[in-house]
C-alpha cells in the first residue's frame, strides 16, 4: 500500500473489529461475542492466508545487496503490531499509556529494583527536534522520536531527561519563542508520519498533539487544545506533527504555526486555540511550515489534496499558491528554507517522483528529488511577481548505487538550511549531509560533510568520522553561524567550522539516552560484563565493562539484530537486519577482530530483525529460521575466521519439514536447556506454533502444537522456554487487539491464557499494550516472569491464567517506554532490559519482594478507593477516605481530561458522578493528594 495514501481512507472506514468494540461497550457483547469473533477470524484468515506472496519483497540473497530498505522495516513492524483488521489501532499510544496508569507499579515498594541506565552512554538515537537557547547557548533542548525530551546546560556535554516516565516520549519537532522576554517558552510536537520503527503501521507512530514549557524546558504540559478525542479512529491531525514555527515579529500575540497531517494550523494565544489556515481536508500526507523574521509564512502540502503545493502568506491568514508551472505533478515531502540574508528568497527541497534529478541509490532503486529557489519580487507573491529557478540538476549525483549520492529514502530523511551570514552556502541532507558554496547554482561546488564515509562501498560500509547518516535538521549557533548543530539518526553532532575543507564533528551524545533497541544480549551462563545491544541504525554496540558511563563500540554496522554470547566468550555471534550473521572475535575494548559471515547460502525471506539461537546444551549448534524453513548448523566451531562477507554452506543443514502454507514465516524460536534438552519450539507470523524434539541431530518431524485460542492474525514475537523445565513454554503474540501471552506446562499439549491484567478484557481487545518479550528466571527458588511491553517492563511471580497479576517494576526509572527485549542470568540474578527509545537498563532482582512488593500496601487500598457500580449506565459512586485535600479527575480513554473536581479536607468523600452526557465506553478516574495518587478504570454501558 502506498505510504502516502490518505489516513482518512485507510483508517476511518468501518471494520468488523470496530463494530465488535462498539457492541462490546454497548453491553450487547454477551449475545454477539461468539458470532463476532467467528466473523473476525474468518475475515482475518481471508486477508492473511489469501494474500499474494508475490507482493512481499524478494529476500536479499547476496552481499551485493547487503543493505537496508526502510520499506522492509515498516512491513516488519506492521506485521508484528497490526490488529485483527490489519491496521495499528489509531491513537493506541495515548490509550495504552492511560490504561497503564491503572496497573500496579513498584512506585510504593519499600524495596524495588535499582535499575541502572546503561546507555549506550556515548551513542544517541534518532532525533528530529532540538533547539539552542537564544538567550544562553549552553542550554540545548532536544527530543528523541521515541526517547522523550532531554535538556543540557553545558552545551551538550551532559543531559538530563525532562519527560516524566509515564508520559508520551514521542518528539518530532521542537521550537523556542525567540522574542525578548519570551524565551522561556518552548513547544514540541508529537507523532511521526514517516519512519518510526517503534510502531510500524505503514510508518505511523501516532502522537498526541503539542506540549509546552514556560520554564525554559524544565517541565512540560500538554496543550489540551491538541489532545486526542477519538478512541478508535484517526480523527485529529494532531496525531502526526511535522513542524512547528513561531512568529517573532508579532509582539502583541503569541503566534504559533503547526504543520500536521493534512493541515497548517495557526494560533495567536500560545496554543490555547487553533484555526486551520491551509488544508482542512486531511488529504495531504506531508506538510511543512516556516516563518520569516518579518512574519511572512511559507507552507507546503504534498500533492494528494486540492490545496496541494507551495504557499505564501504575509499574515498567516491570506494565502497565495506559488507552485510554478514547471514543478512536479506528483510530490511527497517538500521542505522549505528561508535565506536569512534575503528573506524574500526561499528554497524548496522535495521528493518528486518522476521529476527533478533521478538518483540510483545504493540499493539500485531510482528516486527523484527536486531543488528550487524562489525569490519574491512584489505584488501578491504569485509566480508572475516572483522568480523561480530549478536547481535540481545540481544535486549531488555520483556513480549509480553509490553511498555518495543524495538519498532522501522516500522522505524519511530530508532537510535544507541556508547559512545566516552567507547566501551562497546552502546545506542539504538526505542520508548524507552536503554543503554547496554557490547555492547549488552548479554541481561542482558541493562537498559531502557528513553521513556515510565518502566513497564507502558495500558490503562493509562505514560512517563519516564522528558522524551518522539520515539527516533531520541543522541549527546555527546565534553567536557564530560557522558553528552548527546537526540532528540525525545518531543523535546530535556539533562542528565549530562548517566551512572547513574537511568538516570535523563532535558528538554530543554522552548521557543522551535515546537509542532504539531491537535486541539485548548478555552471557546467560557466566557472570561477565559483556553487554550487547542491537540498535535501530546504530549497529551492534558492545561494552565490556560495567561502567554506566563507559564507551560502547560498534563492531558490526547496520540495524543491529540478534546476537549470542557463548559461555567462554572465545567468539561472538552478531547479526544485522535481514539475517546476516557473523562469527567474530573481539578485541579487549570490543572492537572488531577476525570474523567471517556464516549465514547459509540459499536461505531467504528473513524477518527484518531475524532471530537465531545457540543450543544451550551444545554451543556448537545454531538454529536459524529463514522464511518458511528452519536451518541448523551442526558445528560452529569448525567454521574458520576468513574475514569475508559472503554466505557459506559449511555445516549447514536445512530441515525438510518446510511450512506448507506459503504465507507462513518463522518469526520466533526458543530452545530447551533441560528436561529434555535440544527441544526447539518455533512460532510464525500467522499464529502457528511447532515443536521439534531432538532437534540437534538428524531430520526430526515438526509437531504442530497450535492452540485453538491463539489469535488467527497473531504474530509470535517471542517463545520463552523455562530453563529448568523443557515442557514449560510461554508464547508471546505482539499484535495489538489480540490476547498476548499463553503458557503450556506439557510441551504444548494444553495451553492457558496468562496475560491477566495486561489485557483490558479476556478477549485481548481494547487498550492493553503490545507485549514484545518474556523471560523466565528463578528468584528465591521460584520462577519469576518478566514481560517487555510497549508500556514498560512488567513482572509476576505466578502465572494464574486470566487472573495473573503483572506489576510494572520500573515505573519511576524505565517508565512506560517500549521494552523490546528482556534477558536474564540466573548466576547473579541479572536482568537486562532493551527499550526502543531510552537504550538499555540493567538491574539485579534478588528477591521476589522486588516483584510482588508484599511489604507495601498500595495507596488506593490504604484510602479504600471504590467505584460502584462498575460497569454503570449513568451514575457511578466514587468513595475514598483520606486525611487532606484531594483532586479528582475524569479522563477519556485517550487520556484527555474531561472533568476535574476538588474535595477539601473534611468534605464528603463519597461522590456520585453523572455519566449521562458521555457516550458508552471506557473512562479513567484519578485521585491525587499530597499523600499519594491512584487511577482506576471505569466502564459505561447502555
Amino acid at each position: 500500500m502506498d505510504q502516502k495514501q490518505s489516513l482518512a481512507s485507510r483508517q476511518l472506514k468501518p471494520t468488523f473489529f470496530n463494530l465488535f468494540i462498539y457492541f462490546y461497550t454497548m453491553k450487547m457483547y454477551k449475545i454477539l461475542a461468539v458470532g463476532a469473533v467467528a466473523i473476525m477470524c474468518a475475515i482475518a484468515a481471508f486477508f492473511y492466508f489469501g494474500e499474494d506472496k508475490a507482493q512481499v519483497p524478494p529476500a536479499i540473497m547476496d552481499s551485493a545487496a547487503n543493505d537496508r530498505d526502510p520499506k522492509e522495516l515498516l512491513q516488519y513492524e506492521k506485521a508484528r503490531l497490526a490488529g485483527p483488521d490489519g491496521q495499528i489501532p489509531s491513537g493506541i499510544r495515548s490509550r495504552e499509556l492511560m490504561f497503564a496508569k491503572t496497573l500496579p507499579t513498584d512506585a510504593l515498594f519499600k524495596k524495588a529494583v535499582a535499575w541502572t541506565a546503561r546507555g549506550p552512554y556515548n551513542v544517541g538515537g534518532r532525533t528530529r527536534g532540538a533547539g539552542i537557547d537564544v538567550a544562553n547557548e549552553q542550554i540545548i533542548v532536544a527530543g528523541g522520536v521515541s526517547g522523550g525530551i532531554w535538556r543540557s546546560t553545558d552545551g551538550g556535554l551532559s543531559w538530563t531527561k525532562r519527560t516524566e516516565p509515564g508520559d508520551l516520549h514521542n518528539v518530532t519537532t521542537l521550537v523556542q519563542d525567540v522574542r525578548p522576554g519570551k524565551t522561556a517558552t518552548w513547544y514540541y510536537g508529537t507523532g511521526e508520519g514517516s519512519g518510526n520503527s517503534a510502531s510500524g503501521g505503514g510508518a505511523f507512530f501516532y502522537g498526541d498533539g503539542l506540549f509546552k514549557s514556560t520554564d525554559n524546558g524544565l517541565t512540560w504540559n500538554q496543550l489540551s487544545s491538541t489532545a486526542s478525542v477519538s478512541n478508535t479512529t484517526f480523527e485529529k491531525p494532531w496525531q502526526v506533527v511535522y513542524r512547528l514555527a513561531t512568529d517573532a515579529s508579532n509582539m502583541t500575540e503569541d503566534e504559533v504555526y503547526a504543520a500536521t497531517y493534512g493541515n497548517i494550523y495557526r494560533s495567536t494565544d500560545g496554543g490555547q486555540s487553533w484555526q486551520v489556515v491551509l488544508g482542512n481536508n486531511m488529504n495531504s500526507y506531508f506538510t511543512d511550515v516556516v516563518v520569516t523574521s518579518p512574519g511572512v509564512v511559507y507552507a507546503t502540502l504534498s500533492s494528494e489534496s486540492a490545496q496541494r503545493g507551495i504557499w505564501r502568506s504575509p499574515d498567516g491568514i491570506t494565502w497565495t499558491n506559488l507552485t510554478p508551472p514547471g514543478f512536479a505533478v506528483e510530490y511527497n515531502r517538500l521542505v522549505p528554507a528561508v535565506n536569512p540574508m534575503n528573506e524574500d528568497q526561499v528554497y524548496i527541497l522535495g521528493v518528486t517522483p518522476g521529476s527533478g534529478m533521478d538518483f540510483t541509490n545504493y540499493r539500485g532503486d531510482t528516486e527523484w528529488v527536486s531543488l528550487w529557489q524562489y525569490t519574491y519580487l512584489d505584488g501578491d507573491g504569485a509566480d508572475t511577481n516572483g522568480h523561480w529557478v530549478d536547481l535540481s540538476q545540481n544535486l549531488p549525483n555520483k556513480a549509480p548505487r553509490s553511498f555518495d549520492n543524495f538519498n532522501a529514502q522516500g522522505s524519511y530523511n530530508l532537510m535544507i538550511k541556508v547559512k545566516p551570514d552567507d547566501s551562497n552556502v546552502v546545506f542539504i541532507g538526505g542520508t548524507n549531509l552536503y554543503r554547496s558554496t554557490d547555492a547549488f547554482k552548479t554541481p561542482g561546488n558541493t562537498t559531502q560533510i557528513g553521513g556515510y564515509e565518502i566513497g564507502t562501498r558495500l558490503p562493509d560500509f562505514q560512517m563519516y568520522e564522528d558522524h551518522h547518516p539520515d539527516q533531520h535538521d541543522l541549527l546555527f549557533y546565534p553567536s557564530n553561524p560557522d558553528k552548527v548543530l546537526n540532528l540525525n539518526d545518531g543523535g546530535l553532532f556539533k562542528t565549530d567550522n562548517s566551512l572547513a575543507g574537511i568538516v570535523r564533528w563532535q558528538p554530543l551524545n554522552r548521557g543522551y539516552n535515546t537509542t532504539q533497541v531491537y535486541t539485548v544480549t548478555i552471557n546467560e551462563e557466566k557472570v561477565t560484563n559483556t553487554l550487547f545491544g542491537g540498535f535501530q541504525d546504530n549497529g551492534n554496540q558492545v561494552i565490556m565493562t560495567n561502567d554506566p558511563e563507559g564507551d560502547w563500540v560498534n563492531p558490526y554496522n547496520g540495524d543491529g539484530s540478534f546476537a549470542a554470547i557463548p559461555a567462554d566468550e572465545d567468539v561472538y555471534y552478531l547479526s544485522k537486519h535481514l539475517g546476516r550473521i557473523v562469527k567474530m572475535k573481539l578485541n579487549s575494548d570490543g572492537s572488531r577482530g577476525d570474523f567471517t559471515r556464516i549465514d547459509p547460502i540459499g536461505a531467504r525471506d528473513y524477518q527484518f530483525i531475524n532471530p537465531f539461537v545457540i543450543d544451550p546444551s551444545d554451543e556448537k549448534i545454531m538454529y536459524l529460521p529463514a522464511g518458511r524453513s528452519l536451518w541448523r548448523n551442526n558445528n560452529l566451531d569448525a567454521i574458520p575466521l576468513t574475514n569475508t562477507f559472503d554466505s557459506i554452506s559449511t555445516n549447514w543443514f536445512r530441515f525438510s519439514d518446510t511450512l506448507s502454507v506459503s504465507t507462513l514465516e518463522i518469526t520466533a524460536i526458543g530452545v530447551s536447556k533441560a528436561s529434555p534438552s535440544h527441544r526447539v519450539y518455533y512460532g510464525t507470523n500467522r499464529r502457528k506454533v511447532y515443536r521439534v524434539d531432538n532437534a540437534n541431530t538428524g531430520d526430526p518431524a515438526h509437531q504442530d502444537i497450535t492452540f485453538v485460542q491463539f489469535p488467527p492474525s497473531g504474530y509470535v514475537n517471542c517463545i520463552a522456554v523455562d530453563p529448568d523445565n523443557g515442557d514449560h513454554v510461554v508464547v508471546v503474540f505482539s499484535n495489538y487487539g489480540v490476547y498476548s501471552i499463553f503458557t503450556s506446562w506439557d510441551a504444548g499439549a494444553t495451553w492457558e491464557k496468562c496475560a491477566g491484567n495486561l489485557e483490558q478484557n479476556d478477549l485481548g481487545l481494547g487498550s492493553g499494550p503490545s507485549v514484545r518479550w518474556l523471560a523466565v528466571m528463578k528468584v528465591d527458588g521460584r520462577n519469576a516472569y518478566f514481560a517487555g511491553t510497549s508500556a514498560g517492563l512488567f513482572a509476576t511471580d505466578t502465572l494464574l491464567g486470566l487472573s495473573t497479576m503483572w506489576r510494572n517494576i520500573g515505573a519511576t526509572t524505565i517508565g512506560n517506554v517500549v521494552v523490546e527485549m528482556v534477558k536474564t542470568r540466573q548466576a547473579d540474578n541479572l536482568v537486562a532490559v532493551g527499550t526502543h527509545g531510552n537504550g538499555i537498563y540493567t538491574g539485579h532482582v534478588n528477591t521476589l519482594i522486588d516483584i510482588t512488593g508484599v511489604e507495601e500496601v498500595t495507596w488506593a487500598d490504604k484510602i479504600g478507593l471504590k467505584t460502584y457500580p462498575n460497569p454503570a449506565s449513568t451514575i457511578m459512586t466514587i468513595e475514598f477516605n483520606t486525611q487532606g485535600k484531594v483532586q479528582l479527575s475524569l479522563f477519556d480513554e485517550a487520556g484527555r481530561t474531561l472533568e476535574t473536581r476538588t474535595v477539601a479536607k473534611g468534605q464528603d468523600q463519597k461522590l456520585n458522578w453523572d455519566f449521562s452526557k458521555y457516550p458508552a465506553g471506557i473512562y479513567y478516574f484519578n485521585v491525587i493528594s499530597k499523600e499519594g495518587e491512584a487511577t482506576k478504570s471505569l466502564v459505561i454501558q447502555r
